[in-house]
């Protein structure tokens, strides 16, 4: 949750943006940055998937601090970025956030979209994410080493990743842990209470 500070106010735009939504019943969409194009017109841009923290209880792709970083993050790399915007718990419990993650991705890695189509390169399609966003990254490395590779992940990002449990690990005080395994009760409360949360890597 190291960028959720939704006070900040969004950084001017530095390229175009636009909001897809994937799937009317439940709401899922994308936000989509296409950084100014440089040289050629033609020029093809590595694609970024990016998922958002909080714990899978709040946060968004509209979150004035994560549209502020996307948006700087595409300009400054150079890359077509794909925000996604999942359902949360409680309302939603995991795994809604990892399957509409998942159906982002393909969505993104399918080119339907005509900016990914017309300015992206697939062959360099890279996953991003903080806290709960880096443990959906996670998740959908996994997701992709079982179904054949696909679709194929370049290189992924994983920042401040949020991996816990209710028993503390080497260099983890022990409140910080019974902190978030109520965290984890919220998000799925239907996952048993053990020391090793099923999002744990291993």
């Amino acid at each position: 949750m190291a960028l959720c500070q939704c006070h900040q106010r969004p950084a001017k735009l530095k390229q175009r943006t636009r909001d897809v939504v994937l799937d009317a019943d439940t709401g899922v969409s994308v936000r989509l940055y296409l950084p100014k194009l440089q040289g050629k017109p033609s020029t093809k841009l590595p694609v970024l998937v990016f998922f958002h923290g909080g714990a899978f209880l709040v946060g968004s792709a509209d979150d004035a601090a994560y549209h502020s970083y996307v948006n700087a993050l595409a300009a400054a790399a150079g890359v077509l970025a794909v925000s996604v915007d999942y359902r949360l718990a409680p309302e939603h419990p995991l795994p809604a956030a990892y399957d509409d993650s998942w159906a982002a991705l393909q969505w993104a890695a399918s080119a339907q979209d005509g900016w990914i189509a017309e300015h992206g390169d697939l062959s360099r399609l890279f996953l991003a994410g903080d806290s709960a966003g880096a443990n959906i990254v996670h998740d959908m490395l996994m997701r992709a080493s079982s179904n054949d590779g696909q679709p194929r992940v370049e290189g992924a990002i994983l920042l401040h990743p949020w991996f816990s449990g209710t028993t503390a690990v080497d260099g983890e005080l022990p409140a910080a842990s019974k902190v978030t395994g109520m965290l984890w009760s919220c998000a799925c409360p239907a996952a048993p209470l053990r020391s090793a949360a099923p999002t744990t890597p291993g």
